[in-house]
């Protein structure tokens, strides 16, 4: 019976989407403006189409436990609403979208493969690594699965804890559930060991955006950002022009302080985001599935000389690592101004809409911008720190039912998890902003990743760090002081991981 309800739940998801884009069609939105790739349209168009899943015949467990881990089992009093979600377990149905969603997939997997899910909780962020280690390292058959931060991943793959997916029965990773701009990452000298995609509400969590103020942005008399997307005018140079014109001195005393209206809400860290939006990469995977350092400093220079000066410029930004005195200067001094329409920008995760879902005036969500409009495709980044990855120890004992179970874990996601996210997101107290909505499915389609990022080769991701420090005309030669000692550190990496 609650096979058939949740069956019912997808059909309604599916013909809602259909309807919708119906309705885009007929308020007129002209597909001659689109320059979205034909790879994400064609992504989109197959997300209105039920992907085939079709559990195996042998599915049929027999009420066995599986036992999943996963980060912020029970842990809810954070800053971060997102925080009181853990991805892989709920308790109970309690009325709230996006825990009832994940309560459904739980009991839908159960159902379907006739198992039982036990919750295995992890301590948060860094520590999730040790937590999740010290049961294989004691060669206890503890975790059948997890989800791990991407942070953790080299401190798993380092003590050889985690098997090759690619090994695992039952998983089909060219289906739509799964993340392939991840997996060609991740796929090193042939071997998978770490996978993502809409298995994992984290990675979701992770992606990063641009929120606007629409009442400010309004305010201004500023271009419709839904439109100048769509046409592939969102730019660098468009983002900085409208900061420009939202910085006001409001108290009037002359200075930009905390009381004035600024045009973006930032941090360090929106260097390397911005980077990744331009198009720069650290590494590409080679068809050997070696990464190969790969940095444009053409491209980078051009970043880092542009959008350092107006990063650091006072008059028009708050950048988090200027203010110090607060317990979370993003909770406690970002949000409430952003909520108080004296931002036009916040530059952060995609978790922080469930923070917004209360604020009066109304928000909305476009991508990370490209370099210019030359830029055909929209790069998305991902914070490694928030994202999580499906593993399997090396003491899992059960891989066939393992296998079924993440399948089944992937599909399920992809269908009730990411549309209640979604709708719990762009869904205020009075309406629902179906541009915005547009732009989540753009942006998760378009996340792009980096191994560097995950196992930052030689200390390279402090190429960024240098570059927001030293300003202008300063890539080149950071580059140039690291790059030996990255190409060291990934020649290190492949001679392990080829032994494994």
């Amino acid at each position: 019976m609650f096979k058939r309800i949740i069956i019912f739940i997808i059909s309604l998801l599916l013909i809602f989407s259909v309807l919708s884009a119906c309705g885009e069609q007929a308020d007129g939105a002209a597909d001659e403006t689109t320059e979205i790739t034909e790879s994400q349209t064609a992504a989109e168009e197959t997300t209105t189409e039920p992907p085939e899943y079709i559990p195996p015949e042998d599915s049929d467990w027999g009420g066995a436990e599986i036992t999943i881990a996963a980060i912020n089992y029970g842990w809810g009093n954070g800053a971060w609403i997102a925080t009181g979600y853990c991805e892989m377990y709920a308790e109970e149905e309690s009325g709230d979208p996006l825990n009832d969603a994940i309560y459904e997939r739980m009991r839908a997997v159960e159902e379907e493969l006739n198992l039982k899910i036990s919750g295995y909780k992890l301590k948060k962020f860094s520590a999730a690594a040790t937590d999740f280690s010290k049961t294989v390292l004691a060669g206890e058959d503890v975790i059948d699965f997890g989800m791990v931060n991407a942070s953790n991943l080299p401190t798993l793959l380092n003590k050889g804890l985690l098997i090759d997916l690619k090994t695992l029965p039952y998983i089909d990773f060219s289906r739509s559930w799964w993340d392939q701009n991840l997996i060609s990452e991740l796929e090193i000298v042939g071997k998978l060991r770490a996978a993502t995609g809409d298995i994992s509400l984290y990675n979701d969590y992770a992606a990063i955006t641009y929120f606007f103020n629409k009442h400010l942005h309004e305010s201004l008399g500023l271009e419709n950002l839904y439109d100048l997307v769509r046409g592939g005018g969102w730019t660098i140079d468009k983002a900085m022009a409208m900061c420009e014109a939202a910085a006001m001195d409001l108290n009037g005393n002359g200075e930009p302080d905390i009381d004035d209206s600024f045009g973006m809400l930032l941090e360090p860290s929106t260097i390397r985001y911005t980077m990744y939006s331009c198009g720069v990469r650290l590494t590409k995977i080679d068809s050997d599935g070696v990464p190969q350092l790969c940095v444009d400093t053409d491209i980078g220079s051009r970043v880092a000389d542009a959008f350092v000066p107006f990063m650091k410029d006072k008059r028009v930004n708050i950048l988090s690592s200027n203010y110090g005195g607060y317990s979370n200067t993003f909770t406690d001094l970002m949000l409430p101004m952003f909520i108080d329409n004296r931002a036009l920008f916040y530059n952060n995760q995609m978790l922080v809409a469930l923070n917004l879902r209360n604020m009066e005036a109304d928000f909305g969500i476009v991508p990370t911008p490209k370099l210019d409009e030359a830029q055909t495709e929209y790069f998305c980044p991902v914070s490694e720190w928030w994202a999580t990855l499906a593993v399997v120890p090396v003491t899992n004992t059960q891989p066939e039912m393992t296998g079924q179970a993440i399948e089944a874990m992937g599909f399920y996601g992809q269908q009730l998890i990411k549309p209640a996210f979604i709708d719990t997101t762009v869904k205020t107290k009075t309406l629902r902003d179906e541009d915005s909505s547009e732009m989540m499915e753009l942006i998760f389609k378009s996340r792009v990743y980096d191994s560097a990022s995950f196992f930052d080769y030689g200390g390279i991701k402090g190429l960024f760090d240098t570059v927001f420090n030293r300003g202008e005309g300063s890539f080149v030669s950071a580059y140039a002081k690291i790059e030996t000692k990255a190409q060291k550190a990934i020649d290190k990496l492949i001679g392990e991981l080829s032994g494994m």
